[in-house]
């Protein structure tokens, strides 16, 4: 018996540990008060591009939408919970991301694009439904 659980112990060792999957939880995520939507990104331009693009700015956005495929990305951003009184600053965030040029490598050479800035359509919940009203 002492052998059979020796050779259970030794087995048992060898097989690879369980990994737990950690989940993230957004329970302090701020609402989305107003999205920033920035077209004509090219194929080649990855997220991280668009990142360090933002970052030359000073622009921090909470989430990005990311369309790529479609040609363009939504930019959310959210008050602070120290400053619930400050006004949202579309037209600030606008003017600062005119002229936005995004840096892509594609096939050994640099190539940059300009991108379009303009305020996203707040979208509803009917929209998010595909329910049309007659």
């Amino acid at each position: 018996m002492n052998s059979e659980n020796k050779e259970n112990l030794q087995q048992q060792s060898r097989q690879k540990p369980i990994r737990r999957v950690q989940r993230r939880f957004y329970k302090n995520r701020l609402p989305v008060d107003f999205s920033v939507k920035v077209g004509n990104i090219g194929s080649a331009v990855r997220v991280r591009d668009l990142k360090a693009a933002l970052n030359e700015k000073g622009v921090r956005p909470r989430e990005i939408t990311w369309k790529g495929a479609r040609g363009f990305a939504l930019l959310h951003f959210a008050k602070m919970k120290a400053q619930p009184e400050q006004p949202t600053a579309v037209d600030d965030v606008i003017a600062s991301l005119q002229g936005l040029t995004v840096k892509c490598k594609r096939e050994a050479e640099i190539q940059e694009t300009l991108l379009s800035v303009e305020p996203a359509k707040p979208i509803s919940r009917i929209e998010n439904a595909g329910v049309t009203s007659v």
